[in-house]
């Protein structure tokens, strides 16, 4: 076998090999980092190739020099300029590039040219270096353009000329061991390369790479979760407006991780925030009305942080209302001192200023952008503030269809009132930001900011959400949310356009903060291979569901709306009572959801079966959490029949002096729930809670909470005891301006 043919199956060798670790290089690199092996063996292939390239340099050109009546002697005229900027290049190469897939590129298309430069015919002609290096471009397409096909890996622009670059410098270094008949014409020429190389590295190393940082994460990580209420990515400058409403977001955004398609699962708080900390779709956790309680059998995340030594401040004013009260937080939480506190006061700066313990998980659901839109002059910076009678917005909490209607400049008027209220969100979130940084743990923490649905703008008619409007919707302004994640150690800021969901959240998080053992069961997927670069693959289908009414909508009302997203196809169904109809949308031609499909196309029979598939799944995870549960309900209560030992006019004078404790003749632990009916009109509000028998204190009171409150008289209440169905009366009271009299209804 000839040299020249050696050379060229050894070029062969090469390209199969860097073509196979497409698929293989990065398990392979895992399974080394995992032994602790990962930096020895690289450092020790690349001063291995970087010697072999040399050697191989050095015996390949070799000149005969005589002079008449002398032996002919061996000499090598290399030129050491090249040679040393060369060598420094390759230096300079491995410590600035620190991820292993790229630091093995280098040498492999450096060896790759040298095996084409010997192996090639015509070695002496000029086409060589331009067919050698087009050659390795060629390589370097298919080597990028098949991690197009493999699930972990994406294309990445930025390799490919890395790849070039690795060739470049390997013909700068074959050419400075050469001495052609014209060598200080290939000096000069492959000078020029490795200048243009040097540049290349230095823009290259300036580019997004779509590969992880390996700096190692701190040993027990922070987290801090915010959830602003109400808040569409579309009013946020890192999703493309153009309006100054986020600053200190954007500029956050500008180094961390933006998922530009997440999803709620649904169209109002209480089922979008749970499935957040539980990784559970509302369908299986099972909190879809504002009665229900989490089954005992579900692990949240503060509970499975708190197990692993998390400390766990309770800051939510939402952590002591049904629904919320199983995640994992002490129960007895000041539910109306943490409400009235947040009018005033940054509680997350307040404590991370004060009281912070690490590790923690801080959680903050903030709430202000929510209807009513009321920013005050500082933050009401947009639009032309003409005075138009838009005071319901910024008064009221409830504006069911059809009670309010709004002109087209009142409803301008309405949107720049909102991108005031995100305004306001942006200050506090760089409060936040300013404290993390002030106190040092800006380093060692991982900040999530997101949402729990978002926010119609009169885009179908009306204004908010499901528990606002009293008619919910799933189009897009009201199930897409931002989803901004910070993990320092990444350190690359990349936008995700991968479709994702709130469960996503938990095995997410728990994976970043080296806990992924402790996952529990889930029904989202980690992100970790996103932050990573990988491409994950298909996103699985979309399912959000929202009771009609959202918050205000009494438990057993069946009305509901669906929807099932896969792809960029949408299927939606609204069920009224025994009625169900549906609308169909394809977001990648329509994605402001104008034509619906239903009238023309027919309900697709596949996304009905695929959604009737995904409710299946839901009611059986369901069923299995419920059944852990069912041993721990209470018992008892057997001839006992409740009712209240208060004085009802002191429960109303109980108003003003700021504290309310409701007294009941039967014995503390006995599970009971408290009904309750108030309001009249559109305020009318139907439901229940559990309760201790014993007695219940609510309270304190604010003189503005209690303002509140005097737009849902008259409250009726009774209290009903769980195992026995036995019920106390029906009580009356008014929340009055000034304390009156109060009757009790037979």
């Amino acid at each position: 076998m000839s040299g020249r043919t050696l050379w060229l199956l050894t070029a062969i060798v090469l390209a199969v090999f860097i073509l196979a670790m497409v698929p293989l290089g990065r398990p392979l690199v895992d399974g080394l980092r995992r032994e602790g092996v990962l930096g020895l063996l690289i450092g020790g292939a690349f001063l291995g190739g970087a010697a072999l390239v040399a050697l191989l340099g050095l015996s390949a050109r070799f000149h005969r020099l005589a002079t008449p009546g002398e032996a002919a002697v061996s000499t090598l005229r290399p030129s050491p300029a090249l040679l040393s900027s060369t060598g420094l290049l390759y230096l300079f190469g491995y410590f600035l590039y620190d991820l292993p897939e790229e630091r093995f590129h280098f040498l492999e298309y450096g060896l790759l040219v040298l095996a084409l430069h010997r192996g090639l015919p015509g070695v002496d002609r000029p086409w060589r270096d331009g067919g050698v290096l087009g050659l390795a471009v060629v390589l370097g397409l298919f080597d990028e353009g098949l991690q197009c096909f493999v699930p972990d890996r994406v294309f990445d622009p930025a390799d490919l000329l890395l790849n070039l670059l690795a060739a470049l410098l390997g013909a700068a270094l074959v050419r400075g061991l050469s001495c052609d008949k014209g060598w200080r014409r290939s000096v000069a020429l492959t000078t020029l390369a490795a200048a243009a190389a040097m540049v290349g590295l230095l823009a290259v190393a300036r580019m997004p790479v779509q590969e992880p940082s390996t700096v190692v994460p701190p040993q027990r990580p922070n987290l801090l979760l915010l959830t602003v209420d109400a808040l569409r990515p579309t009013r946020l400058g890192s999703y493309g407006y153009s309006r100054p409403t986020s600053p200190a977001l954007d500029s956050f955004a500008a180094r961390t991780a933006v998922f530009t398609r997440a999803y709620a699962h649904s169209a109002w708080t209480a089922p979008g925030l749970v499935s957040l900390l539980t990784g559970l779709r509302p369908g299986a956790h099972g909190v879809t009305d504002r009665e229900t309680d989490l089954p005992d059998g579900v692990r949240a995340l503060p509970k499975v942080l708190s197990e692993a030594g998390y400390a766990l401040p309770d800051l939510n004013y939402l952590t002591s209302v049904p629904g919320y009260r199983r995640l994992g937080y002490p129960e007895g939480g000041d539910y109306a001192g943490r409400l009235e506190a947040d009018r005033t006061s940054n509680l997350v700066v307040e404590w991370l200023e004060h009281e912070v313990a690490e590790p923690f998980f801080l959680w903050y659901h903030y709430r202000h952008v929510h209807l009513p839109y009321d920013p005050g002059e500082k933050y009401d910076r947009f639009g032309s503030r003409r005075p138009l009678r838009v005071e319901a917005v910024q008064r009221e909490v409830l504006l069911p269809v059809g009670v309010f209607a709004f002109s087209p400049e009142e409803q301008t008027r309405i949107s720049d009132l909102y991108d005031g209220e995100v305004l306001a969100a942006d200050d506090f979130f760089a409060e936040v930001l300013a404290c993390l940084r002030r106190k040092g743990l800006e380093e060692r923490t991982v900040v999530v900011v997101t949402a729990d649905h978002g926010e119609e703008l009169f885009e179908h008619g009306h204004l908010g959400h499901a528990s606002t409007a009293l008619a919910a919707k799933l189009n897009e302004e009201v199930v897409r949310i931002p989803l901004l994640l910070g993990v320092p150690w990444f350190g690359e800021a990349r936008r995700i356009d991968e479709t994702v969901v709130q469960a996503d959240l938990v095995p997410t998080v728990l994976e970043l903060l080296g806990l992924r053992a402790r996952t529990p069961r889930v029904q989202g997927r980690s992100l970790v291979g996103a932050l990573e670069g990988r491409n994950a693959g298909p996103s699985p289908p979309v399912l959000a569901v929202s009771s009609w009414a959202g918050y205000q909508q009494r438990r057993g009302d069946g009305d509901q709306v669906t929807m099932l997203l896969h792809g960029r196809r949408k299927l939606l169904e609204l069920r009224r009572g025994s009625v169900r109809t549906y609308e169909y949308y394809d977001l990648a031609a329509d994605p402001a959801e104008r034509d619906e499909l239903v009238p023309t196309l027919g309900v697709p029979g596949d996304l009905l079966k695929l959604l009737e598939g995904e409710r299946e799944a839901d009611r059986r995870l369901s069923a299995e959490l419920a059944a852990t549960s069912a041993s721990k309900a209470g018992a008892g209560g057997e001839g006992l029949f409740p009712a209240l030992q208060n004085d009802l006019a002191s429960l109303e004078a109980a108003f003003f002096e700021g504290t309310l404790e409701l007294r009941w003749n039967l014995p503390p632990g006995l599970p009971c729930r408290l009904e309750y009916e108030v309001g009249s009109g559109y305020r009318h509000l139907v439901g229940g809670f559990a309760v201790d028998c014993g007695g219940q204190r609510f309270g304190p009171f604010s003189e503005g909470l209690r303002r509140e409150l005097l737009q849902f008289n008259p409250w009726r209440f009774r209290l009903v005891v769980e195992s026995t169905g036995a019920a106390s009366p029906w009580y009356q009271v008014h929340v009055p301006p000034e304390p009156a009299p109060a009757e009790v209804l037979p």
